[in-house]
């Protein structure tokens, strides 16, 4: 598998792995009270997306969730303003595929979805064993790699399901630990590294706690 089918193989064109100083940005920058209104997802969409996150990353007592931190709000924006064209693409196939999966339609719009729909999906492919990721890693790794550099690659409505469905729990992972607000709380922040002391304690140097990245 060479290296572009490999990215894709990790979840629909989901290379989202360094913290850039763009990505940091629309982290801030999605920091809002006022009604969200999709830039890149349509809203149905977008209804779809914060309910998927929520779930995926709920609030607890000691931490916020996904709603809280505006995790919805950031997949969007980086999709809309880093992400490039195929990768776009591939990502609205994998939300078009998820929404019909649950149903949603005209008569039955995103908002009266109830979670079990979502739970089910992702009881299904979220809970697969080691054997099983590998047969859905390797078909999907088969069908870019047939594809080609500028193909588009066939993949069938389970194996959409299972990289959409990965896709969507990594990257909002990715942006709920990336984001000031969580290394603020449950461990020590300095966005600007001072002064490098080594070879003391834990203790003497943050009270015990650990350093967040």
């Amino acid at each position: 598998m060479d290296r572009r089918s490999a990215l894709k193989n990790i979840g629909l064109g989901a290379g989202y792995l360094v913290a850039t100083p763009t990505v940091l940005s629309l982290l801030e920058s999605c920091k809002t009270e006022a009604p969200w209104t999709p830039t890149f997802l349509t809203e149905e969409e977008g209804v779809v997306l914060q309910k998927m996150v929520d779930i995926i990353l709920p609030k607890t007592e000691t931490l916020p969730g996904a709603k809280e931190l505006n995790v919805a709000q950031f997949i969007d924006s980086f999709q809309a303003e880093v992400v490039d064209e195929e990768g776009q693409a591939m990502f609205k196939k994998g939300i078009v595929n998820f929404m019909k999966a649950l149903g949603v339609n005209e008569e039955n719009p995103a908002k009266k979805v109830k979670n079990e729909a979502y739970t089910a999906i992702f009881d299904t492919y979220l809970k697969l064993n080691k054997d099983e990721r590998k047969v859905y890693d390797e078909a999907i790794g088969k069908a870019f790699q047939e594809a080609g550099e500028d193909g588009e690659p066939e993949l069938t409505t389970e194996q959409m399901l299972y990289s959409f469905s990965h896709n969507i729990r990594g990257t909002s992972v990715w942006a709920f630990t990336t984001s000031e607000t969580i290394g603020e709380r449950p461990e020590v922040y300095l966005p600007v590294p001072g002064q490098f002391v080594g070879c003391i304690p834990l203790e003497e140097a943050t009270g015990g706690q650990a350093w967040s990245l």
